[in-house]
């Protein structure tokens, strides 16, 4: 068990500095949507304010884990909350966006990756609902160079 918790405390560099980088949670991808389902307007702004709210909620390192933690896990999975919730918010980027998210959703309406330039590269978002007009939530943070668990 310690071994497991020293593995989501946060990845290491190459240089031997935490990066803040949790693995993504281990869930399968979401199933194929139906055929009659389709993406809407309301469907793209909701996944790019949902993507953003969850980027900047997950890079705050100057506050307490308490406080980072509280903010945070209502916008993640259940998955993702075991995952995430290891990470030391110390070292988590503190990055800012600075432009439009980009998305990929592989014609899914109920999983999208939000890609957003930042301040520190390009910075992805999985998020995932159950329904089409249901609540976005967030799987995964992706780092730059990393792919989508949820887009392969």
């Amino acid at each position: 068990a310690l071994v497991a918790a020293a593995l989501l405390a946060g990845c290491t560099s190459q240089d031997g500095h935490k990066t803040g980088h949790t693995p993504p949670p281990t869930t399968e991808a979401k199933a194929p949507a139906p055929a009659s389902a389709t993406w809407d307007a309301e469907s793209h702004t909701s996944a790019q304010k949902a993507a953003a709210k969850l980027l900047t909620t997950w890079s705050r390192p100057s506050l307490s884990y308490e406080q980072w933690w509280a903010d945070l896990k209502g916008l993640l999975s259940p998955e993702a909350r075991e995952s995430y919730s290891y990470t030391d918010p110390d070292t988590v980027p503190a990055i800012k966006i600075t432009g439009a998210g980009v998305e990929t959703n592989n014609d899914n309406p109920y999983v999208v990756t939000v890609t957003f330039p930042t301040t520190h590269g390009s910075f992805g978002v999985d998020l995932s609902r159950s329904s089409l007009h249901g609540r976005w939530i967030g799987e995964s943070i992706i780092f730059p160079g990393e792919s989508s668990r949820l887009q392969g």
